[in-house]
């Protein structure tokens, strides 16, 4: 099942998720997003030899849809894939495996940025996984 949490409380709290491959043990962790913002960046994206990217944006407004532009560009800043086709529910969320096959980009990598058109928040977050089952997490980081 693919879904978030979201956890609210009186008292500060701190989450985090662990994702553990069970053939080679790999373990990898996320720590939970204590916020949204409008322009968010993840350093790194690829779909290089057997690494690929995941992608998850989560619209933090109750009350607003979110329309996103998801902007791929290569290590010197160019754009390399853009994507402005999804518009998200209310506290619903957008979700692709392969973020840089989806745009038909191979064999590059690079950083991303996730905006919303209307100034919804956002959380998001990206997976870098390989075929060798190994993976890492990145938060995006609110731009200003």
């Amino acid at each position: 099942t693919l879904g978030y949490l979201v956890l609210n409380s009186s008292q500060p709290v701190t989450g985090f998720t662990s994702l553990i491959d069970n053939l080679t043990d790999d373990p990898s962790m996320a720590l939970c997003v204590t916020g949204g913002g409008t322009r968010i960046l993840i350093p790194s994206s690829t779909d290089v030899g057997p690494f690929r990217s995941s992608l998850m944006v989560i619209n933090l407004s109750a009350s607003s849809l979110a329309p996103i532009t998801v902007t791929v560009r290569d290590s010197g800043g160019n754009i390399i894939g853009q994507d402005t086709t999804h518009l998200i529910p209310q506290n619903g969320f957008f979700s692709v495996d392969d973020l840089l096959t989806s745009l038909n980009i191979s064999n590059n990598y690079g950083p991303l940025e996730v905006n919303s058109t209307n100034g919804a928040p956002l959380a998001v977050v990206s997976r870098i996984y390989s075929n060798n089952h190994t993976s890492g997490f990145f938060q995006g980081q609110d731009l200003p």
